[in-house]
């Protein structure tokens, strides 16, 4: 099946040496050698819908990394990646949905424990996905640290590099596996 572009010319695979990934992500990210497919008459740029996902995975993953406390933007972006409303995070943190509400909107800072717990929530759901049960061992150490930090004063940008098809083929374990291990080693205990 041949991909059409808007203006009519042929989309061809390619790797794009910068993709702006902000308006799918949200949030201001840049793609490096992605691969995703660029029109051969005008030159248009676009990914394809499993580039996207495991993109979205990534970004999720950078974000997990990230020091300091998650500014508004960034956990938005990470109850979309869960799948959540408002509503349904808070009743799964066990707050109320105002609170979320108010760090989305920059009315409160999301505190140290929230933080925790929503990157936690999304490392689950990142190491073993939706309908399996997570590893509680791995739960109880990423909630197990509190940060101190205050929230970054404006969003960060993230760069985000080799999302690359054969990265996550055949060993998205082992990936997801020493992305797990990394963010670990690098929390404050």
């Amino acid at each position: 099946m041949k991909i059409k572009c808007e203006c009519g010319g042929a989309m061809k695979e390619a790797t794009l040496k910068q993709f702006d990934f902000t308006a799918m992500a949200g949030l201001p990210v840049v793609l490096r050698n992605v691969r995703g497919l660029r029109c051969a008459k005008c030159k248009g740029q676009t990914l394809t819908g499993s580039t996207i996902e495991r993109a979205l995975s990534a970004v999720a993953f950078e974000l997990l990394k990230l020091e300091g406390r998650l500014v508004a933007e960034e956990a938005r972006f990470l109850r979309h990646r869960l799948q959540l409303t408002q509503k349904e995070l808070a009743a799964r943190m066990g707050i109320h949905p105002v609170t979320v509400g108010s760090w989305e909107s920059k009315i409160e800072p999301i505190s140290p424990q929230h933080d925790h717990i929503l990157r936690g929530m999304v490392l689950a759901e990142l190491i073993e996905p939706a309908g399996s049960e997570p590893r509680a061992g791995r739960m109880r150490s990423v909630l197990a640290q509190v940060r101190k930090h205050a929230p970054a004063k404006t969003p960060r940008r993230l760069v985000v590099a080799g999302v690359a098809k054969d990265r996550m083929r055949g060993s998205a374990e082992r990936f997801v596996a020493a992305a797990a291990s990394r963010l670990l080693e690098r929390m404050e205990w």
